[in-house]
């Protein structure tokens, strides 16, 4: 029975957990054996490639072999009984090859990790027919659901047409009726949600953490984004227990401009920035938006010891940059309200790194019907905040507009505000996000 293109393709999820090129996918089909393999030559094959045994290097145990199979092929670490089945004797641990494990294993999934392997071998082979002959086309990202298998055959799309960029992935979404921007990548980013159209505006396109003046980086510099006009942004950390996950987190700086939605002072129709990982500036638009800067990474930022100069310097572990200090670093969340009424949410924690670590909070003094200043209900501003018992007390001063704090005073974490009228620690985010697939704060992911 002649080998299919879907058998070879599950072959390259199993194995190395990305699209199969277009190139090789042909070869191990047509060619390889007097184009006339079986799938087990081809699974046994596959051990004597460089990418496999670069994987795989000899000395690697049995439990972490199955461990990484299992990752490839469902997206998650095996249970205990079926890591006992596969490395005991009816498995690794008798006379089963790992080829032919591989084989059985995906042969004998059901349920949800069936449909992972066929919506993951499905993207491959789109992937492939297109005749791209890349070896690191992932497919980590790809689950049970349909909605993933769109969002990775958009990215096969882009990198098809040349708008691939590496080091940020947006994926369309919708939510509220509003189309969302999800970010995933570590490259620092521009948008501007004031235009309707081509809202990435900058890209750091060489990973030196500036966006470069210069046509190219500032220049529509992907068309990931073409064709849709986003309301909402969405760049928080949904693997916070690992914050060098750029599959799951967006790590790079953001700079963002809110749209200019008519505000009124009540209705909910601004902008929705949820920030990542990154150093975040975000500015509201004239509607009624909701903002969280998503903290910075923990180890963003490092003091070192440079053995070339015999001193201790900074150093930004996202771009290697070095300064002399850490303060010559920009390490804080920037987010300013603007016009009308605006909604910011902070979480305090001492144990852990979130949203109200290094933050700076302006909520702005103009609204619709007034002048700067006056303090109308279409100008009162809100801090949403977030804090357990381990944070007590926490103090909140808006004694001054100009120069207001919310403090635990235990750890003594610290954000900076102006311009807050109101605050609300019931754990009310007012409907803003209820239709985000996503949990910000403490709790986050």
């Amino acid at each position: 029975m002649a080998v299919t293109e879907q058998q070879v393709a599950e072959l390259y999820v199993a194995t190395f957990n990305r699209a199969p090129d277009a190139t090789g996918l042909d070869y191990w089909v047509n060619d390889s054996f007097d184009g006339d393999p079986t799938i087990e030559q081809i699974a046994m094959s596959f051990f004597d490639q460089p990418e496999t045994q670069a994987l795989y290097p000899t000395g690697s145990t049995d439990t972490e072999f199955v461990t990484s199979i299992y990752y490839n092929l469902f997206n998650r670490v095996p249970d205990d009984e079926g890591l006992a089945y596969w490395i005991g004797e009816n498995g690794l641990g008798g006379t089963m090859t790992r080829s032919i494990m591989i084989e059985a294993m995906k042969n004998g999934a059901t349920g949800d990790d069936a449909e992972i392997i066929a919506n993951k071998a499905e993207v491959g082979l789109y992937y492939a027919s297109l005749g791209l002959t890349g070896t690191d086309f992932s497919l980590e990202d790809v689950d049970h659901t349909n909605v993933s298998v769109v969002n990775a055959m958009a990215a096969v799309d882009a990198e098809a047409d040349g708008s691939y960029v590496e080091g940020i992935d947006i994926a369309v979404e919708s939510a509220a009726g509003a189309d969302v921007m999800r970010l995933t990548g570590d490259q620092a980013v521009r948008i501007d949600l004031t235009a309707n159209d081509d809202q990435v505006t900058g890209i750091d396109l060489n990973s030196d953490g500036v966006i470069a003046n210069d046509s190219v980086e500032n220049n529509d510099p992907t068309a990931q984004d073409d064709g849709v006009d986003f309301e909402i942004v969405d760049a928080y950390a949904r693997n916070p227990l690992n914050q060098t996950d750029s599959q799951n987190n967006f790590l790079g700086n953001i700079d963002f401009d809110g749209t200019g939605f008519d505000g009124d002072g009540v209705n909910t129709d601004g902008n929705i920035f949820l920030g990542g990982l990154g150093v975040d500036t975000a500015f509201g638009g004239i509607g009624n938006d909701f903002l969280a800067g998503g903290g910075v990474a923990a180890d963003r930022f490092v003091m070192e010891y440079d053995s070339a100069t015999g001193t201790f310097v900074a150093r930004d572990t996202l771009t290697d940059e070095l300064q002399p200090n850490l303060w010559n670093f920009d390490t804080q969340d920037d987010l300013y309200g603007g016009r009308n009424a605006d909604f910011f949410f902070a979480s305090l924690s001492e144990l852990d790194p979130t949203d109200g670590d290094n933050l700076l909070i302006d909520g702005g003094s103009t609204s619709d019907d007034s002048a700067a200043g006056n303090n109308t209900s279409q100008d009162s501003d809100w801090l949403l905040i977030e804090a357990s018992d381990d944070d007590e007390p926490v103090t909140i001063n808006l004694s001054s507009e100009g120069s207001q704090t919310l403090r635990a005073e235990t750890s003594g974490i610290q954000v900076t505000m102006e311009e807050i009228e109101n605050i609300d620690a019931s754990g009310n985010l007012y409907g803003f996000i209820n239709d985000l697939s996503v949990t910000i704060g403490e709790g986050g992911g």
